[in-house]
This record gives C-alpha cells, sequence and structure tokens, in this order.
C-alpha cells in the first residue's frame, strides 16, 4: 500500500468510495491508527474504572448474599425452633398427602 502526497493510503479501487467520507474512515481502512498516545492513557483508566466497578460490584454482591445466609440460619432457626412455639408441619405437608400414603 502507498501513501499519496497528503498522507493518506492510496486505496484499491474497490474502496475508492471510502475516501470521499472523509479521512477518519479512509484511515480505518487503510489499517492506520486514528488513536492518539493520550487517547490510550485515558482508555486505559476509563477500563480500569469499569473493571473495578464491576469487581466491587461483584464482591458486594457476594457479601450481601452470606450476609443473608447467615442470617436466616441464625434467626430462622430461632424462629421455628422457640421454645413458646409449636412448629405446625401441615403448614408444609399436607394430612391427606400423608393419609394417602400408608
Amino acid at each position: 500500500m502507498s501513501v499519496s502526497k497528503d498522507g493518506f493510503a492510496k486505496l484499491s479501487n474497490k474502496n475508492r468510495h471510502v475516501a470521499a467520507r472523509g479521512p477518519a474512515l479512509q484511515s480505518l481502512v487503510s489499517g492506520r491508527a486514528c488513536w492518539t498516545e493520550e487517547a490510550a492513557g485515558s482508555r486505559a483508566l476509563l477500563a480500569w474504572i469499569v473493571l473495578f466497578h464491576l469487581l466491587v460490584n461483584v464482591w458486594l454482591l457476594c457479601m450481601f448474599t452470606s450476609l443473608l445466609i447467615v442470617m436466616g440460619g441464625w434467626l430462622g432457626s430461632q424462629a421455628v425452633l422457640d421454645t413458646s412455639s409449636v412448629v405446625h408441619l401441615e403448614r408444609f405437608i399436607k394430612l391427606e398427602r400423608c393419609l394417602a400414603g400408608i
């Protein structure tokens, strides 16, 4: 691929319509990088912020789920097995269903 006097790559016949659309599109087709080194630093910073945000969200989700499991195991067993309360199994298992199996 050769470069013309204005700095743009000469395109083949099938890509000539791209040259009319502007230098940015032409540089993408010709393979020249249109990103500067300053933009590379800001892209890296943006990627780091997005990844950090996702990791913090996953960490918070794991912590919240663990807290719910611990609280459910601790408070749930105390609520069901309280000495003054009676566990009514008919809320969970129908009596007719148990008698039908006998």
